[in-house]
């Protein structure tokens, strides 16, 4: 009978977690402390046997073990605790009132404050929770202190395309009102398919110093992206990851294996920045055994002035096979500057029960049809993004509703009939092209001047003149300069697909836009309504546009897939942008 099979998950994870805290040399007593927060933590599924199939899928690791540890090198020693409790059945509604009870129980004991997590936990925890987890529990140990706690939540917990929204929000409740202008130029700026926003963390602490992080998983990055996702954090020198990742990746700076991530920090005195930013780089993913993965990581602590035997001593200590034997003892190894030096964290996975897994999640596959394409925006709104979502919620700002249509005039509207009839142009398809022709035909005022779109909205602006801010500035309506341009290289190129893609997103778009600002008006009294000419016409007309949308996507065929889904997701990239710049001038600090 194997080991896995006899040994329970308690016994198990206190030799494991009592042989790692040895090698960084706690004393026995500060270790059986921490082996009792570890059987509080997996109490009570933990006294099962572990077995050789998982209770739970978990995401902990890669094997599915619900539990992991690592341990920090750069100041006084840390070992940590990373779990998922399961309950009774699992579920995602059972782990997470298991690891509720959890944090009541330590609560007797331990100096715990759940107020962040209270103030947060109607948007994590809804009543049919999606994705892969609800709610984990870290623990931090060192000698002679007490130990820390904190919590992740899934970003994903209301669905995979209201994570950036829900990450925005929860930073507004807890105080960092100008967060997202961060996150979304840092670590979340080349969109929601490629910076994955994978998890919401928050120190249970009353200190000052406690943090809520943000992390993100970076899908085929350059180190340039990677610089810029860590310039989110003030800690961050720049250039301290080019030689980090050179290092720990044996040269392989094309990073194109398991994907790295990046986790911004903030405090209570944090308002416009992070105060550190951490890089996570998938070890396992980069090297053939741990043996090769260890020689690199302690070249770099050499040059770094660091203890490569600090490192290596904690290490083989916990393997229970050689180094050289396989991949994936160490999962990630971390790296951040504290108090201006380097700081570098190593992650173990326990591999219950499979060793040498290393999996890479994969990016988010293309649509597989023209049809698809309209489908995932018609199911995945824009006006999820978080700029809607805050105006939504607080009251009617008409100066923000100005900043907003006043991009949006530069962006989109005064190009918007000559892109179309470039698309148009170019298309060869007569079904495709009588489609966009009335469409051109719409907005060109069906041939009256006066009553082309371009002219009433300008006629919609004079009418909320009231609003517009007493100094502009070419700042202010910079996002709709950058979308202009983007919008001009997606539409006018030579592929009509290409052109026909966008078209099919934009006006889908249009449509949850023009319905959006439409209903924002509807819940003022300030400015009437029926005053609005084109956006009274484009909320209806609109919904003619997307349905002909659907219509066109129909009509093309399956080798236009491509190109029409490099026009699609360049508007869409482009309008989440646009609305990440319109959000940061409305809501700036």
């Amino acid at each position: 009978m194997s080991q896995s099979s006899i040994d329970t998950f308690v016994v198990r994870g206190t030799r494991q977690l009592t042989t790692l805290g040895e090698a960084l040399k706690f004393s026995p007593l500060e270790l059986r402390h921490a082996c009792e927060v570890f059987e509080r933590m997996a109490s009570p599924w933990g006294n099962q046997p572990i077995g050789t199939v998982p209770l739970w899928p978990s995401d902990v690791g890669d094997d599915h073990s619900p539990y992991e540890f690592s341990y920090a090198l750069g100041a006084a020693p840390e070992l940590r605790i990373l779990i998922e409790p399961i309950g009774s059945p699992p579920s995602l509604e059972s782990n997470r009132d298991q690891a509720l009870m959890v944090l009541a129980d330590l609560s007797r004991e331990y100096e715990i404050n759940i107020q962040r997590l209270e103030a947060v936990s109607d948007l994590f925890f809804p009543k049919r929770p999606q994705g892969v987890f609800s709610l984990w529990l870290a623990a931090s140990f060192w000698p002679e202190r007490s130990p820390e706690f904190k919590v992740y939540l899934n970003p994903e917990a209301q669905g995979r395309a209201l994570a950036p929204a829900l990450i925005e929000e929860a930073m507004v409740r807890l105080g960092m009102p100008h967060g997202w202008n961060t996150v979304s130029k840092t670590i979340a700026r080349r969109g929601p398919d490629l910076d994955e926003l994978k998890y919401f963390s928050c120190d249970l602490s009353s200190s000052k110093s406690a943090r809520v992080k943000i992390y993100s998983r970076h899908h085929t990055p350059t180190v340039a992206d990677l610089e810029k996702a860590a310039s989110g954090g003030t800690s961050h020198h720049a250039g301290d990851l080019a030689g980090f990742l050179s290092a720990v990746s044996g040269g392989n700076v094309a990073l194109d294996g398991r994907p790295s991530a990046t986790c911004l920090a903030f405090t209570d005195g944090d308002s416009l920045a992070a105060s550190t930013a951490t890089h996570y780089f998938p070890v396992k993913g980069y090297a053939a055994n741990d043996a090769i993965a260890a020689q690199r990581i302690g070249a770099f602590l050499k040059a770094e002035g660091m203890s490569a035997e600090d490192y290596e001593r904690p290490l083989r200590a916990f393997a229970q096979r050689p180094l050289e034997a396989d991949i994936g003892l160490q999962s990630y190894v971390s790296y951040r500057r504290q108090n201006g030096k380097p700081r570098i964290t190593v992650y173990l996975a326990t591999e219950l029960y499979q060793p040498g897994i290393a999996v890479s999640p994969p990016k988010r596959p293309r649509p597989e049809t023209s049809v698809g394409i309209v489908e995932r925006f018609e199911a995945e709104p824009i006006t999820d993004h978080p700029l809607f979502r805050r105006l939504a919620r607080e009251p009617v700002a008409l100066d923000r509703i100005w900043v907003l249509l006043a991009n949006a005039q530069v962006g989109i509207v005064n190009g918007f009939a000559r892109r179309l009839a470039h698309a148009t142009a170019q298309t060869s398809d007569e079904r495709i092209r009588s489609l966009l022709a009335r469409q051109l035909h719409d907005e060109l005022g069906e041939g009256h001047y006066e009553r082309t779109h371009r002219r009433l909205f300008e006629a919609m602006m004079a009418n909320l003149e009231r609003w517009r801010p007493q100094h502009i500035t070419d700042e202010m309506v910079r996002p709709g300069a950058i979308m202009h341009r983007a919008l001009d290289a997606i539409y006018l190129v030579s592929d009509p697909y290409q052109g026909v893609g966008a078209s099919l997103v934009a006006e889908v778009f249009g449509k949850q836009v023009d319905q959006f600002t439409g209903g924002e008006f509807r819940r003022q009294s300030d400015v009437d309504p029926a005053s609005l000419t084109w956006l009274n016409m484009h909320e209806t007309l609109e919904v003619d546009h997307a349905a002909e949308a659907m219509e066109m996507a129909r009509m093309l065929p399956p080798e236009a897939i491509e190109a029409a889904w490099r026009g699609a997701e360049g508007v869409w990239l482009a309008a989440y942008a646009f609305f990440d710049g319109v959000y940061e001038v409305a809501f700036r600090g």
